[in-house]
């Protein structure tokens, strides 16, 4: 590495695959070894945490004490090397991957948002599956051959003919397990049962989806277990979301003078695109954690948004910009399980199914689905673009500030004079009044100074609400059934 190099790294700053230290100290071996468990990663010494150079100011021999020292404890062998930078020595220890689970002092670690913690009992056993190249879908388990649904199988037999041509619905079911991958030691494995099984659920409780009908206000209008396998689960929430959402039908004049008969010329639009909808579940239930039995994968339906989440960040070393880039690097958390679903056509290519999901919404003219990964967890949002009903709630005008929405209903704008004179305050009153809306979102300043100085509704997404506001409190709407839930549509 040259000084060049170096100084972009600590530019760049902390992450989990770089740390600083000021001095060495013995705690930077729990660091190296969370290095060797995940990615790798380099240590610079004479750092510190914001990045100003302190230098390190020993010599040579105590390099070779220091690398000899983690060679030992740790038992890795990284490179070790001094370079110099603005007049300062900087040690940089560079870690590789290691093939096998790294421990210090019995003591295993793992690096998380530019800090090292240790792992705990389930993260550990994770840890050494892993490096053993065993997934969760490859494991064995006890199913009789009677839990399997043949009706599954054979649609999939149909489904997957134009990849598998070789398959054969008359062939016994092991034999179609062995040739997709899903026997070990001539048992099915875990990824057999979650994709074929009748229920999957008595053996793993927590793979099921959770999906709930939420109402403004935070009313839970529907909610559902859904279990079944992996084809099973994707039907029956798909089927839901399509009870719980809007359509409309949209006609092509241009269609019916070309040709009364064709089916172009009604056009189904729903709130959301479906097949958007079918891609982001396709990916929970393919890259969840499914150690982690401690959560559901869960669909929120809002008014004006979708949430559908499931246990698992994503793979280390992969950011959520990355599944913005078309042919991003695919990472299958249960690779045996997303071959199937490949081989039947729900998949139709490695690397495409988050940016498909972006493309689907621009087409729709809806926002850019937001992806957040974080503790444990993976997350995409889906937006209609519609007012936020819920925060609508938190920043309702009082009575007399309604007068200011009345006012903007005949005007379009008002002023501090205005708004005192029609609400008979005083012009100090007037003003906390309107400040109090403009800090909520709901109106904008315009003009400078003096009689210059009016108020109208923003123009942005949040001032969509402040309409929504007006009519609602105009129209007299704005009353609700406090505590009653509603039906699922």
């Amino acid at each position: 590495m040259n000084k060049q190099s170096l100084a972009k790294l600590i530019k760049a700053g902390e992450s989990e695959t770089l740390e600083f230290k000021e001095r060495w100290t013995d705690t930077a071996l729990e660091t190296l070894s969370a290095f060797a468990n995940q990615q790798g990663g380099r240590l610079l010494i004479g750092v510190t945490n914001d990045g100003d150079l302190r230098g390190w100011n020993g010599k040579d021999a105590e390099l070779n004490v220091l690398a000899s020292k983690i060679s030992d404890l740790v038992k890795i062998q990284p490179s070790v090397e001094q370079i110099k930078i603005n007049n300062s020595n900087v040690v940089v220890i560079a870690v590789m991957p290691s093939g096998l689970p790294i421990a210090y002092h019995g003591r295993y670690f793992k690096r998380v948002a530019g800090t090292t913690r240790e792992m705990n009992a389930d993260e550990l056993g994770r840890l050494f599956l892993t490096k053993m190249g065993i997934t969760w879908d490859s494991i064995e388990g006890a199913f009789s051959w009677d839990e399997f649904d043949l009706e599954t199988i054979n649609d999939f037999i149909n489904n997957a003919r134009p990849r598998l041509p070789h398959l054969n619905q008359n062939e016994p079911v092991s034999r179609i397990f062995e040739k997709l991958e899903l026997l070990h030691d001539g048992k099915p494995t875990r990824g057999a049962l979650m994709l074929f099984g009748k229920n999957p659920q008595r053996h793993f409780v927590s793979a099921q989806v959770h999906i709930g009908r939420f109402r403004e206000g935070g009313i839970i209008a529907d909610d559902k277990l859904l279990t079944g396998n992996l084809f099973r689960l994707l039907n029956k929430a798909m089927e839901l979301l399509s009870f719980y959402l809007k359509v409309r039908l949209e006609i092509n004049h241009h269609d019916i003078v070309r040709d009364a008969s064709s089916d172009l010329r009604r056009k189904e639009i729903w709130d959301y695109p479906l097949d958007a909808l079918r891609e982001a579940l396709l990916n929970a239930l393919i890259h969840r954690d499914y150690f982690d039995a401690s959560g559901d994968i869960m669909v929120r339906v809002h008014d004006n948004r979708i949430i559908i989440s499931n246990p698992g960040e994503l793979p280390a070393g992969m950011t959520v910009d990355e599944l913005k880039v078309k042919g991003h690097r695919s990472v299958p958390r249960n690779p045996l399980m997303a071959k199937v679903l490949y081989y039947s056509g729900l998949i139709e290519k490695w690397g495409t199914g988050t940016t498909s999901i972006i493309e689907l919404c621009k087409q729709s003219n809806l926002p850019e689905p937001q992806f957040k990964s974080e503790k444990g967890w993976f997350e995409v949002s889906f937006s209609s673009g519609a007012p936020d009903l819920e925060r609508l709630d938190k920043t309702m005008p009082t009575e007399r500030q309604k007068i200011i929405f009345e006012q903007l209903q005949s005007s379009g704008k008002i002023s501090v004079s205005d708004y005192a004179l029609r609400a008979a305050v005083s012009t100090a009153t007037a003003k906390r009044d309107i400040s109090d809306l403009v800090s909520k979102g709901l109106l904008i300043k315009s003009g400078t100074t003096g009689r210059g100085v009016y108020y109208r509704l923003s123009d942005s997404t949040v001032s969509q609400t402040a309409q929504t506001a007006h009519k609602r409190l105009i129209n007299g709407s704005h009353s609700r059934k406090k505590g009653s839930s509603e039906s699922g549509k």
